[in-house]
Formats: structure tokens, C-alpha cells, sequence
């Protein structure tokens, strides 16, 4: 399972910085004071010139600056769903960059990426505008750096990948969702065209079970897949197809001046094409997806994927904490799911609102009522230990913040007063 996650191929990032004068080698000497060596390279024609950093924990990585590099395109930028709207105003100021390669990576991508990001986040100090990982052209800001570096969780499969939501030109026209990233580990990447409000842009359950499909190799073209259930099922066509065989209508929606969007990729599309090709109709997009999706529908993740997301659930509860109180004074839920035994011998995964941590339990009051745990009631509070825990969250009127990454957080500090204005207003209207 996720044998995807275990390669060995060199990566590479970047430091963006304001302006277009390139840095100088020496002004990255504030590095020893990290613990790193620095040695000089051998340059070459492509670059001003290159250093090799050497950490005694996180081993050896290579920064350079490099020629004639155009400046980060603002497109890229504007489409990212993973940044703020205040984010991607102030990031449209960059320009120049360094790069930092490693070549020698331990050969796990979510333990790697992350080693990648702790050399980007050193060289980046005080100077940097933001930095962007190549493989998945996932846009870090600084803020979201310091806490994800601030655990020894490894990354979520969100974060090896990034999210565009390109729109037509009118307010009515169809808009293409599609990931960055799988394909470049040899998963495949999904597009979805005209997604219902919310369904994808808030990288939430559903984006993150079709990326595991996709890394666990169940997410393949020409086989049904459930989004969801009951009502989810969707046919990955391959978006090469796709592109060939769908109305115009449709394809036009994707449409590119190069194939760089159909290279690993599938869109996700309606089911019941036959397989005579007589009987085979034109790929369609997925209307399950473009609908609103009904509260209660199950969102389908396999065991071992449940279990890296619990693993990084405990390991960011400090995370939680942290957020916990800082957005207490809203009177936001904070909620923890956390597994316990049932009567049958199986387990079941409860809702508790959390008051706070205590050590290694988690001070919480039951929500929901068990279904096979009789000795369990809701509404009852107590101590619960952090094993348990298998995920977290807190909810606000913008969205929720988990251990998937905290842009709504980082949203929700960027505008005090807009938030306080909006809950003046429900207060006021008694929702």
C-alpha cells in the first residue's frame, strides 16, 4: 500500500524573493548559524552560483541561483486555492529566486518533501516572499511553513499536491478544478469541470480520498470509482480521451496550448459509457459533482490511509491546541473524532468538543451516540487519551481549520474585523 510514497527521486524548491536583483552567494553565511556547513560548488554557465549546505540531521541539499530564470508567473499565483485572497495580492510582487535541490533523498516522498521544506524554510529567513515546491508547484507562505514545521508529523498527501480553479471569462461559465503533482510521482492527477460551491475548494475530504485513490492506484481510467456514496460514482476517462471524445462544449474547457494537461491525468465524468464502441457515448462531466452533495453521504478512505491521517491527527495536537486557544474568544467548535472499541469487536470513530489538553488526554464531551459502545452516552464529558485520536477540527464561519493545513486560520487572522462584522450579524439574526 502507498508504494508510490517510496521513491527515491532528487526534488527540488525554490525561495521567491521581491524585485530582480539576484542574491549573492555570501549572503547566505547566516546559515552556519542554523548548524549548516556551507562549501562552495563549481559553477557553471547556467548559474551565478551554487552552494552545498550540509546539516547533521537533515543531511546534504545544493542552493543556487540560476540565470536568466523569468519571474514567477502571477497566473499561477491567482489560481492556487491554497492561498488567501490578501496571499495572492502580496505575492503578485514576485520576481528572483534560488533553488534548492536534493539529490540524495531517504526515499519517502511525505518524509522528503518535508526534509525539503525545512532547508527552504532556513534559506528563506526574514527576506523571502513565499517558497514553492517543484514537483507539486504547491505555494508555501511563511505563516504555513512555521506551523508545519513546528511538528514532526509527516506531510498529509495534500501537501505533495496543489489545486487551480481556472473560470471562463463570464460569471456563468464552467470552471476547471484540477491538481498538480500526482502525476509527477506516478499517480494520476483528476480534473473535475463546473464543481458545486464547495465541494473541492476548501481541500476537504473529498479532494483528499480521491487523491489517495489515486496514490493507492485505485483511482484508474475506465473504472468506476465513488467519490462518495450513496450517489458518487464517477468514470475516470483519460483526459487525453477526454479531450478527443467530448463535446465541445466540454473539452473546451480545458483547452491548452500544449498536452501538459493531459500527460497522468484522468477527468472525472459521468458513468455508463458502454464498452462496444457503438454503444460508447461521449464522456461527460461528472454531474454528481457539479451538484450539492447531501450531508450525509460516506466518504470513502481505505484503513491504511484512515491511519497515516490518525498518525498526523496526534502528532499536530499541539497544533490543535495552540489554535484552540488562540480562536477561543469566537466560541468556534473545536471538535476531535477519536476511535473506540465497540461491543462487536469493531471500532467506531466519535465526535467530542474539546475544552482542552491536558498532558496526553484530551479533556472532551461526547456529541454523538455510539452505536455498539454501550457504557458511552453523549453529552458526557472526560478525559480522553490522545492515542485515540484519529482527527481534529475547528470550525468557523469561513471554513473549517484540521490538520490538513491552516489557510482558513490564516484567512481568519488576515480579517479581525470582517470576522467580528459577520458575527455581530449572526448573533444578531440568532444563527
Amino acid at each position: 500500500m502507498f508504494s508510490l510514497f517510496k521513491q527515491k527521486k532528487p526534488i527540488a524548491g525554490s525561495v521567491i524573493y521581491r524585485g530582480t536583483l539576484s542574491p549573492r552567494a555570501e549572503e547566505y553565511e547566516f546559515l552556519r548559524k542554523k548548524g549548516i556547513d556551507i562549501e562552495a560548488s563549481p559553477g557553471d554557465d547556467r548559474t551565478f552560483w551554487s552552494l552545498k549546505l550540509r546539516h547533521p540531521k537533515l543531511g546534504e541539499a545544493r542552493l543556487a541561483a540560476f540565470r536568466n530564470l523569468p519571474p514567477y508567473p502571477v497566473w499561477e499565483i491567482q489560481m492556487t486555492e491554497a492561498l488567501t485572497s490578501a496571499e495572492k495580492e502580496e505575492f503578485a510582487a514576485a520576481g528572483v529566486s534560488v533553488t534548492v535541490f536534493i539529490e540524495n533523498p531517504v526515499g519517502h516522498v511525505l518524509k522528503d518533501r518535508k526534509r525539503l521544506l525545512c532547508f527552504l524554510r532556513w534559506v528563506m529567513a526574514d527576506d523571502g516572499l513565499f517558497v514553492t515546491d517543484h514537483t507539486s508547484t504547491m505555494i508555501w507562505p511563511r505563516e504555513a511553513l512555521d506551523e508545519e514545521l513546528s511538528h514532526g508529523a509527516d506531510l498529509d498527501v495534500s501537501q505533495i499536491y496543489c489545486t487551480h480553479a481556472v473560470s471562463g471569462e463570464a460569471e456563468t461559465d464552467p470552471t476547471w478544478y484540477h491538481t498538480h503533482g500526482l502525476g509527477e510521482i506516478g499517480a494520476l492527477d483528476f480534473d473535475v469541470i463546473n464543481p458545486s460551491d464547495g465541494v473541492f475548494g476548501g481541500r476537504g475530504d473529498l479532494d483528499r480520498a480521491i487523491a489517495y485513490a489515486s496514490v493507492e492506484g485505485t483511482l484508474k481510467p475506465g473504472a468506476g470509482f465513488d467519490a462518495f456514496s450513496p450517489g458518487g460514482r464517477v468514470l475516470p476517462v483519460d483526459a487525453a480521451e477526454f479531450d478527443r471524445a467530448a463535446a465541445g462544449e466540454h473539452a473546451k474547457v480545458r483547452a491548452m496550448e500544449d498536452d501538459s494537461h493531459q500527460i497522468n491525468r484522468v477527468v472525472l465524468c459521468d458513468p455508463g459509457r458502454g464498452w462496444l464502441p457503438f454503444l460508447k457515448k461521449k464522456p461527460r462531466p461528472a454531474a454528481a459533482l457539479s451538484g450539492e452533495i447531501p450531508e450525509h453521504v460516506l466518504i470513502h478512505f481505505s484503513e491504511a490511509a484512515t491511519d497515516l491521517m490518525s498518525e498526523r491527527a496526534r502528532k499536530t495536537v499541539g497544533v490543535f491546541e495552540k489554535l484552540r486557544q488562540e480562536l477561543e474568544r469566537y466560541e468556534f467548535p473545536a471538535i476531535a473524532k477519536m476511535a473506540y472499541e465497540t461491543k462487536s469487536g469493531g471500532r467506531e470513530h466519535l465526535w467530542f468538543t474539546v475544552h482542552g489538553l491536558k498532558g496526553d488526554v484530551l479533556d472532551a464531551t461526547l456529541e454523538n451516540q455510539p452505536f455498539d459502545i454501550p457504557e458511552m452516552k453523549a453529552g458526557v464529558r472526560g478525559e480522553h487519551a490522545i492515542e485515540r485520536l484519529t482527527d481534529w477540527m475547528i470550525l468557523s464561519p469561513a471554513g473549517s481549520v484540521s490538520p490538513r493545513g491552516g489557510k482558513m486560520a490564516r484567512l481568519l487572522r488576515q480579517n479581525p474585523e470582517k470576522l467580528e462584522q459577520l458575527l455581530a450579524l449572526m448573533r444578531a439574526s440568532g444563527a
